[in-house]
């Protein structure tokens, strides 16, 4: 996409994501399957389903974020995570030691 274009969404949601767990008839009902839902994610999934251009913003609550990442990515969405952590606690240090949050910015730009 070149810098002039934007993206419109007829719908941005904002919300979490949870781990739900569903009983089923099996072995006398005490077996349950993990699925993903929420009021936010159940809504922007109908609406896309729908026909309409959907966003979703979210912030992951579990330790790597790896509840909601399919598992052929977890290790990049994990590494990434990791580099991202590193610079952050980087670009904190030299703002608490410089007393200045516009040299953060200049050396790390924005994270």
């Amino acid at each position: 996409m070149a810098a002039s274009e934007t993206t419109a969404f007829d719908i941005v949601s904002l919300g979490e994501p949870m781990v739900e767990f569903n009983q089923t008839g099996d072995d006398g009902g005490r077996l349950y399957l993990q699925g993903y839902g929420g009021d936010s994610s159940n809504f922007a999934i109908a609406a896309a389903r729908q026909g309409a251009r959907v966003a979703y913003v979210s912030a992951v609550g579990d330790v790597d974020g790896v509840v909601v990442v399919p598992s052929v990515q977890a290790q990049e969405v994990l590494k990434m995570a990791q580099e991202i952590d590193a610079r952050e606690l980087e670009q904190a240090k030299l703002i608490i030691a410089e007393k200045s949050l516009r040299k953060g910015l200049a050396k790390y730009g924005r994270i």
